[in-house]
């Protein structure tokens, strides 16, 4: 259970899905962006992961011995966006014996995407996409990472009507993805984020 993937884009899904993973089974996937300069974007469509049996992993490398971007466990949609820093990528899946509900889906992409990562620390501030008031470039990929005071949380303030007016996190960090997977003649959005000292709001 190994491939090696060289399509520029695709849908990588676990075995049998949507129907469950078999048990006591290790399947890996490696993915090579072909042509110079290019990387690879990866987005999770849904996982159903057991945490305390299972390991799905993905490495920003060809194999194990690459940096780990991360390590999924649990019931989420949509978890977000991972983005190889090179030209190859390598996620790995293993099943032990107990039989419980598992599987996953997800896709990717080698088209040349441009990805943008910051790490906010100030107690207030803008968050806007590329390019805004303009629209974004295509296969633009953005994530944000607000980190406040202990014992506050993240307060996100959208302008405009086309999002929640505010959101807030229920701890003293939230993040924030924004992908433009093709041409778009949107503006995009702009935001303001603040520390917010009412740690009720979820």
């Amino acid at each position: 259970c190994r491939s090696t993937i060289t399509n520029s884009s695709g849908v990588i899904q676990s075995h049998r899905y949507p129907g469950n993973f078999p048990e006591n089974t290790t399947c890996s996937w490696t993915i090579i962006a072909t042509g110079a300069g290019k990387t690879i974007a990866f987005s999770w469509h849904n996982y159903i992961i057991i945490c305390n049996f299972d390991t799905l992993e993905v490495y920003d490398g060809n194999s194990t011995n690459a940096p780990l971007l991360g390590r999924y466990c649990g019931y989420l949609n949509n978890p977000g966006i991972i983005q190889s820093s090179g030209n190859t990528l390598y996620l790995t899946y293993q099943a032990v014996a107990q039989q419980y509900t598992r599987r996953f889906s997800a896709s990717y992409s080698t088209n040349g995407n441009k990805f943008y990562r910051y790490n906010l620390t100030f107690p207030s501030g803008p968050i806007s996409s590329p390019g805004y008031p303009g629209s974004s470039s295509q296969n633009t990929y953005v994530t944000w990472t607000v980190t406040v005071a202990p014992g506050y949380v993240v307060t996100l303030k959208f302008c405009g009507n086309n999002f929640p007016v505010m959101t807030s996190s229920t701890n003293n960090a939230m993040h924030i993805i924004y992908s433009s997977l093709g041409n778009t003649t949107e503006k995009g959005f702009v935001a303001n984020y603040f520390e917010d000292g009412n740690t009720s709001l979820s």
